[in-house]
């Protein structure tokens, strides 16, 4: 390159670093010896004394450019004239550098070396940085470098791969959109590219306070609960008092939550980051319209600073996207959505590969990275499905020779016979009756829409025999079922583990068809039947004449169990 500088390197709205003009090495690639070229405070020894530049002179710019930056000014040509400059570059590597890190200052030692031959190559550089910026936290064994069913979290996020190229693009839109949706399919990884890729990348900027929601049932609750957490809130009478007061205010006044963000921003002398899981759940968990027009408008107007002291992320499926537009300011939200598409087949190879590295491991052969990416290939839930199959053959590795063998992955039955194998030998065990149960919870978590629904326990087993207790501890306890505790009523809440299990378990797939006949009817009734209860069981609200005997002749008829209400 021959010119290595700071004014070279640039960052763009994209948020990917690219080195400019090469106008420089063009022109002395054509050009005969001679002259010296460069920019003299950043020119290596050896180019001051009328050698042709090469890749060490580069190196030797790299560590001048990397200790500018670490130093805040350059570390020697502040008042140098171009004759000192010549004299000053030749002893660089012994000039103190206060304040950076052995490790790092080594490397740095090693750039600025006045013989070129004692300077690091260019991937030696690159190599020895990205050790230094990796995680410094041991890694163990004992901990999978798979996530399975469930979603990376931020102490994951050493183990998280293969978002590279579209985390440095959304980095760069939270410095100008105050408030950023974030859409994709199901099952394309959005909640861990979040909280394991771009929630860590803001804390490189400086102090966050990241405020973790899911609306569930009751929206302003569960945006209460999450600021008292990030307030580290106890179980003590007052917080609890002040929890509920939040909640009130949160629904009552239009501007609240704007206000409560930008307070413990100031509190906490940090960027606040609300973040808003499955922002869907406002039209599927039950809340009312009102609230959900209400929730949705004070989470569209929260922030409205760019780069400013509170910045609002939302994740949202995409086929919700145009039913979540209910009122002017989160449809201008939802106009301008950031699109997160399953990785191309590079990305997933890393993701594979990545953080089985880490513990030292391999796939043997490499063929069957090939045959996983194979089978997924058309799958929209791609990494949902590789994540379990995954964690599946860690649980099968060869520990001597540290590595997953074919014999691994014949034994799990491939991507495809991973999760659904998995189903099935648990369905298996339960027994006829149990897997009647089974079946029974399994649907009450599936929508009409084929959209999952979160349920509280004692509704979710509501009406089914006692059975069902056991079965659930047998669901939950195989991840097939995760819990939640309810932010509004501190119940425990169940949920289908990943929404790829409602497309790619045959055994639920054909429940779903034997009984979509009457699902949703059965919607409608538990609509009402909620509303009744609602409003205090107002006789004038229940069904009568036909309408009453229609739906008892179809509740005879199905074959899903209907709870007592």
């Amino acid at each position: 390159h021959r010119d290595i500088k700071p004014g070279n390197v640039m960052r763009p709205s994209d948020g990917r670093l690219r080195v400019v003009d090469f106008g420089l090495a063009a022109h002395t690639a054509t050009t005969t010896g001679g002259s010296i070229s460069g920019t003299p405070a950043y020119m290596a020894p050896e180019v001051w004394d009328g050698a042709e530049p090469q890749t060490a002179s580069d190196v030797f710019a790299l560590g001048v450019t990397t200790t500018e930056m670490l130093l805040g000014h350059h570390p020697y040509a502040a008042g140098a004239t171009r004759t000192s400059l010549a004299r000053l570059a030749a002893s660089a590597a012994d000039m103190p550098r206060p304040g950076i890190a052995p490790p790092l200052e080594a490397l740095l030692r090693a750039c600025l070396a006045a013989d070129p031959q004692h300077r690091p190559t260019a991937p030696d550089v690159v190599e020895r940085l990205d050790r230094l910026l990796g995680p410094s936290e041991p890694v163990t064994e004992e901990l999978s470098p798979f996530r399975g069913l469930t979603a990376f979290g931020e102490r994951d996020a050493a183990d998280f791969f293969g978002r590279e190229d579209e985390l440095g693009p959304v980095g760069e839109l939270t410095r100008r959109r105050p408030v950023l949706a974030i859409t994709g399919p199901s099952g394309v990884g959005k909640s861990s590219f979040v909280r394991a890729g771009l929630i860590p990348r803001l804390r490189d900027r400086g102090p966050v306070v990241v405020v973790d929601v899911r609306p569930g049932s009751d929206p302003f609750a569960a945006l209460a609960v999450g600021l008292a957490r990030a307030r580290g809130a106890t179980s003590s009478t007052h917080d609890i008092a002040r929890t509920a007061k939040t909640t009130i205010d949160l629904r009552v006044h239009r501007g609240s939550l704007s206000a409560e963000l930008h307070q413990l921003a100031r509190e906490r002398r940090a960027r606040i980051v609300l973040y808003v899981d499955q922002f869907e759940e406002v039209l599927t968990q039950g809340a009312n319209a009102e609230h959900a027009l209400a929730f949705s408008e004070a989470i569209a107007t929260a922030a409205v600073e760019p780069d400013g002291p509170v910045l609002v992320l939302l994740t949202i499926r995409d086929d919700f996207l145009g039913r979540c537009t209910v009122g002017p300011a989160i449809t201008a939200v939802l106009s301008h959505v950031t699109v997160l598409g399953p990785p191309r087949e590079a990305h997933l190879r890393s993701i594979l590969n990545g953080a089985l590295s880490r513990r030292g491991y391999h796939f043997e052969p490499e063929a069957i990275v090939d045959a996983m990416l194979q089978e997924v290939r058309s799958e929209p839930a791609c990494l949902a499905l590789l994540q379990f199959t995954g964690e599946e053959l860690w649980e099968r590795r060869d520990r001597t020779a540290r590595r997953i063998t074919q014999a691994a992955y014949d034994a799990v039955g491939g991507v495809a016979g991973a999760l659904t194998g998995y189903a099935e030998r648990l369905l298996a065990q339960l027994g006829p009756e149990d897997e009647r149960v089974a079946r029974d919870l399994c649907l009450r978590l599936v929508g009409p829409d084929g959209a999952r629904l979160t349920r509280a326990q004692s509704a979710l087993v509501e009406g089914l025999p006692q059975r069902a207790a056991p079965v659930l501890a047998v669901l939950t306890g195989s991840r097939l079922l995760t819990t939640r505790r309810d932010a509004a009523t501190g119940e425990t809440t169940l949920e289908l583990s990943h929404d790829s299990l409602v497309r790619t378990w045959p055994t639920l797939r054909r429940w779903l068809l034997e009984t979509n006949q009457d699902a949703p009817f059965l919607a409608d009734l538990e609509a009402a039947s909620a509303i009744w209860e609602r409003q205090g069981r107002r006789p004038t609200d229940t069904w009568s004449g036909d309408a009453l005997h229609e739906a008892e002749r179809r509740v005879a008829a199905t074959a899903l169990a209907v709870t007592p209400r």
